[in-house]
């Protein structure tokens, strides 16, 4: 029998996505409290689809960029990997402005090409 993960505290143990007209407040609840992020719309988009990934996937998997990209943008096959990158790092920009650590919470690999969010062990997920 494996023993349970350690719960990381710096980890958000709950994450409420709001879906706002332009885009969207999430609220990050840590054990030292609750901070939120509003991000405009294709960031909410990423956080969405890292927060509830697709069938198949789940939050502790890393989401292929050829996963992701055609969520958040639908339809446009001209997006590339830059185009992502420069999303997570606006996302990342966000994050930190709320006092997250954003390289703690989006983990991107060296090589690039996946996604994913870290929350402790079991955290729960809210979208409304």
């Amino acid at each position: 029998m494996q023993p349970l993960p350690v719960p990381d505290r710096t980890l958000p143990f709950r994450a409420r996505f709001h879906f706002q007209p332009k885009g969207a407040d999430i609220v990050f609840d840590f054990d030292d409290g609750a901070r939120t992020v509003q991000l405009p719309e294709l960031r909410a988009r990423l956080m969405a689809v890292l927060l509830d990934p697709p069938r198949g996937y789940s939050r502790d998997d890393y989401l292929p960029d050829a996963v992701v990209m055609p969520l958040i943008w639908p339809g446009q096959r001209a997006k590339h990997h830059r185009d992502l990158n420069v999303l997570i790092y606006r996302v990342r920009k966000d994050l930190r402005r709320a006092g997250i650590d954003p390289t703690a919470l989006i983990d991107r690999p060296l090589q690039g090409r996946g996604v994913r969010i870290c929350l402790q062990p079991g955290a729960r997920v809210d979208i409304c």
